[in-house]
């Protein structure tokens, strides 16, 4: 099975990588950026597709 990846962007510090799908928490569950800024894990992933990609898996 091929793994996933979104793109993870923080809009406070400017934090940009690709993550796994598998490692991140779920939708309701808050994720926090190594700045401190913690929100909703669907507020840091960057576009539309990542969003996409991230809904499909972890649903």
């Amino acid at each position: 099975m091929k793994e996933s990846w979104v793109n993870v962007h923080c809009i406070e510090c400017g934090y940009d990588q690709s993550r796994r799908v598998s490692d991140l928490p779920g939708p309701d569950d808050d994720y926090e950026c190594s700045c401190g800024r913690s929100a909703a894990m669907p507020e840091f992933l960057e576009s539309e597709r990542d969003l996409e990609v991230y809904d499909n898996l972890k649903a």
